[in-house]
């Protein structure tokens, strides 16, 4: 990083490079916009439109995101009747490290497989060049056939759109014209130049290939940028009508590169020194952070200047900028402000080990609320599978994502909850089951926000949590959990119980109905008198496991 910010004696060399791209960039036929580099201050954003409750029926969308009459921002889809539906999102991300990679995929059973396992969406993975196959020329053949297939297993698609290429990733191919079109003396122009942790300086295609880096496009190229704010606005033109496409996840791990020192592209250079100029800044951290949230900014307007109503959402390099690991958001320049700042609907964080439990306080401390203002939270990759994360892992993080009133998650990833037959396996078995309930309970978790309504549920037990949202007074939902079990080692093998006496308190006398959601199934009902103010005793949960969520929902039944 410190070669990055010393690097002043280069600018004129740097300038030089700028020059020569942008000559080749005239001779391949750019217009006079796009030769221009990419940085004006004040930029007016388009973030999706949020349509009032009363207005729903009335609006020509197929999904739409609302605001409920509780206040709380909620996802609506066009069912067959063509009235608007809720819809909660219980994902599963897959695309090419789990299936496109193998010989011969059978899409019908990838959706069936979704569908056995209790998903409703696929964010499903596609790469720039899949989309735009030759410059200029876009085709959703593919994606559309993906569409097609995952709608006969009642499956939505997010889109995850990869604009950087993973290398070892036999689909996301290095050779693309994405990465190649602005070659000139050896060195690729439209990609993204660094400096590897050894010391060695790739600025091509091949070489990232050889030193197994990935590649990632040169934003700050004024083609590469508008080629990229065009196939956004092409996803959105084209999808605009479809009621089973939910939005696009716009760039994976992606902004400036991670691996080393960089950028050291010349567009790069010239976009840092417009930027000094421009702002009267000189921090080479500040500007990575300003410009990241500022192409994003382009990206996310560019997609909803065509839909206006679908998602957009983001996510970081493994959850690690949210995390506050300093390294990451130095190489990268993004931290957990860019979802906000960078005019993104939906935050798509990503949860993987123990370093998740230091992502929340850093996205509640910015965001405060995730109920009532955008962005909403839909974490993309809950890490779940034999490499991924245990089965508590996934759930725990799922639970956190509950309570604080998010509107989905997604597992990462399919491959990794089925056999070769596509009959899920032990991590698939856990997802179901907590689909299950989750699904059992979702009016509650869908217009739910954190915190009990009348009914408050609590337990003594001092290592079990009951997290609780509430949909309407009468109407409360508690998952009973315990939020470090996972961080034991090798949680999905503790057996230990404990007995867990539950209280109840209301506000409210009358009678409450309430049951008890236990391995994935609604396990008892029972019919309770609470009287106002007073705490009661509320039931006893035997033999309950350190690894297992339990749901208990209590609401208010007659008029007393």
């Amino acid at each position: 990083m410190n070669a990055y910010i010393m690097r002043t004696n280069k600018w004129a060399a740097a300038s030089l490079l700028l020059i020569c791209a942008c000559l080749l960039c005239t001779m391949n036929g750019c217009t006079a916009e796009k030769a221009s580099i990419p940085y004006e201050p004040g930029f007016k954003t388009l973030a999706v439109q949020i349509v009032p409750f009363s207005e729903i029926e009335s609006v020509d969308a197929p999904t739409i995101l609302t605001r409920l009459e509780n206040q709380k921002l909620a996802l609506k889809v066009r069912g067959s009747t063509g009235k608007m539906q809720p819809f909660y999102v219980r994902g599963i991300e897959t695309g090419f490290y789990d299936t496109r990679n193998q010989k011969d995929i059978d899409w019908d059973q990838v959706f069936a497989g979704h569908q056995l396992l209790g998903a409703n969406t696929s964010l499903f993975m596609v790469h720039w060049q899949d989309i735009e196959p030759e410059p200029g020329k876009y085709d959703f053949a593919f994606m559309d056939q993906i569409v097609a297939t995952a709608k006969k297993y009642n499956v939505k698609i997010w889109w995850v759109l990869f604009m950087r290429c993973s290398i070892g990733d036999p689909v996301s191919g290095a050779n693309a014209w994405v990465y190649r079109f602005l070659n000139k003396d050896s060195a690729d122009h439209s990609i993204q130049w660094i400096k590897t942790e050894s010391g060695k300086f790739i600025n091509n295609a091949d070489e990232s290939v050889k030193n197994k880096v990935r590649i990632f496009p040169e934003y700050a190229h004024p083609e590469v940028f508008s080629r990229i704010r065009d196939m956004v606005n092409a996803i959105g033109k084209h999808y605009r009508n479809s009621p089973d496409v939910l939005g696009v996840q716009i760039g994976n791990e992606e902004g400036f590169h991670e691996s080393g020192e960089g950028d050291f592209n010349p567009a790069a250079n010239a976009l840092f020194e417009k930027w000094k100029k421009k702002t009267g800044k000189s921090d080479t951290i500040q500007f990575k952070m300003e410009i990241n949230k500022y192409w994003w900014q382009h990206f996310t307007t560019a997609f909803h200047r065509a839909d206006p109503y679908k998602l957009t959402s983001y996510n970081l390099h493994a959850g690690f900028p949210e995390a506050g690991q300093e390294k990451h958001i130095k190489r990268m320049g993004v931290d957990a402000s860019i979802y906000g700042d960078g005019n993104i609907d939906v935050i798509g964080t990503m949860f993987y080990g123990h370093h998740g439990l230091k992502i929340w306080p850093n996205l509640d401390r910015q965001y405060k609320t995730y109920v009532h203002e955008l962005p909403i939270l839909v974490p993309s990759e809950i890490g779940l599978g034999p490499r991924w994360g245990p089965q508590v892992q996934f759930q725990t993080y799922v639970i956190n994502a509950i309570e604080r009133g998010a509107q989905g998650y997604s597992a990462y990833c399919y491959g990794e909850l089925v056999d070769a037959n596509g009959e899920p396996n032990v991590f698939g078995q856990s997802f179901r089951k907590l689909s299950d309930m989750v699904q059992a309970n979702e009016d509650v978790i869908y217009a739910g926000v954190p915190g009990p309504g009348n009914v408050t549920i609590e337990t003594a037990v001092p290592e079990a949590k009951i997290s609780q949202l509430h949909r309407n007074p009468d109407s409360t939902l508690g998952i009973l959990y315990f939020p470090n079990a996972f961080t034991q080692k090798n949680p999905d093998s503790n057996t230990n119980t404990v007995e867990v006496s539950v209280e109840f308190k209301s506000v409210k006398s009358g009678k409450y109905k309430v049951g008890v959601y236990r391995d994935g199934a609604l396990q008892s009902t029972d019919i309770r008198q609470l009287d106002a103010g007073q705490a009661v005793h509320g039931l006893t949960l035997a033999d309950v496991r350190e690894t297992e969520a339990i749901f208990l929902r209590i609401e208010k039944i007659g008029n007393e």
